[in-house]
């Protein structure tokens, strides 16, 4: 079986916004062959292009048709294409060979890639119920090689991802039968939710379980938000299990006090992530310029804010991300040093990309460092 998802169909129609392609052209030059994916904002279509010769069939190129709505907010909310053109030829990102618009729809030509990583994660049959697989720590750095190569680039030229999860990372086996995924290139694609420096950095981003603690307490965020995402990926993929909830509910107490899931993300973040010793002024300093400040402090009759909800009023009872580690049998000195220099609650006290790139951990058998993995 290749590494797709078969849709088996000839005519795509209109679902809203989404794209509308009836005819087996795109334009004189690009044909579709099948349709691979249908997302949220687009679909994604394997492509033939008439100017290759048919003696050099070259590598599978794919069209990723974006909805109407998505296309009309190019340039102002959203930049996908412009962080593309910006990272043409950056490592590990997924090239843009050519765009063009069909319709009311942009429409973006790059590689074919395949499989995805949550293809990985959960198996061909994506059905309920869906179970993680935990995957071997040598797969796990290659992958976090590759995403952090990804995210250097990016972030030299001050972009955030904001959406670096298992269904946004490929592997460069597109239509193999049995890839070895250790030999294959790691590609981050999907830029629809990209920021560069000029775009809205207070808005809401992040799926909820990979949500950084400055964008739950409704700071201005950086591109320091997509180290905290790659902390919580590679905690994911070796414990088959998320480090915070995807889908959580607020919290009732006995007495009646109901906390909403942004008060429990925040205080589970905190439990987490806090290192001992770490000044919790340090913090507050810095959340309080966020737009939920409020709703997840209060302010103390010394004058000092602290949090609403805590489990656990000694520091010391808390469930720490070394507990958590050795609670699913993962822990490693070296993980840990690695993940606790991604899962900083402070953004600007995260590792850099560049610096994770340069952690023993990601060479388990001793790999030249500057390998692309």
């Amino acid at each position: 079986m290749a590494f797709r998802h078969h849709l088996n169909t000839h005519v795509v129609r209109r679902v809203g916004n989404g794209p509308l392609v009836l005819k087996r052209h795109f334009n004189a030059r690009y044909t579709k062959v099948e349709e691979l994916r249908r997302g949220a904002e687009a679909s994604i279509f394997l492509v033939k292009d008439s100017t290759v010769s048919h003696t050099d069939t070259g590598r599978p190129l794919a069209v990723r048709a974006l909805r109407s709505d998505v296309t009309a907010q190019q340039g102002l909310e959203r930049h996908e294409l412009e962080v593309l053109q910006t990272m043409r030829d950056a490592p590990n990102i997924m090239p843009l060979h050519d765009h063009f618009m069909h319709g009311e729809h942009l429409c973006l030509v790059t590689d074919a890639y395949g499989p995805d990583l949550a293809t990985i994660q959960f198996g061909f049959n994506r059905q309920p119920p869906f179970v993680r697989k935990r995957l071997p720590v040598n797969l796990v750095c290659h992958v976090a090689r590759g995403v952090l190569l990804a995210l250097s680039a990016l972030h030299k030229n001050d972009i955030a991802h904001t959406d670096v999860k298992p269904d946004n990372i490929y592997f460069d086996a597109f239509g193999q039968e049995s890839p070895d995924l250790l030999a294959s290139e790691v590609v981050l694609g999907d830029f629809g939710e990209a920021t560069p420096a000029h775009g809205d950095r207070t808005r809401s981003i992040q799926p909820f379980g990979l949500r950084s603690p400055e964008v739950v307490a409704g700071c201005k965020w950086d591109t320091k938000v997509d180290i905290w995402n790659l902390g919580c990926l590679v905690f994911e993929l070796l414990a088959g299990n998320t480090l915070f909830p995807l889908h959580p509910e607020p919290l009732k107490l006995s007495n009646g006090t109901e906390f909403s899931a942004d008060q429990t993300l925040f205080v589970r973040q905190h439990g987490t992530a806090m290192i001992e010793d770490e000044n919790p002024l340090h913090l507050i300093a810095h959340f309080k310029h966020g737009a939920h400040f409020k709703e997840l402090y209060a302010m103390g009759e010394n004058g000092i804010p602290f949090l609403k909800l805590s489990y656990h009023p000694d520091f010391n009872q808390r469930q720490t991300l070394e507990d958590i580690l050795h609670m699913y049998g993962i822990y490693d000195l070296m993980l840990h040093d690695f993940l606790a220099a991604t899962l900083r609650m402070h953004p600007e006290e995260r590792a850099s990309a560049d610096d994770l790139l340069r952690h023993p951990w990601l060479y388990p058998s001793g790999w030249w460092r500057g390998s692309s993995g």
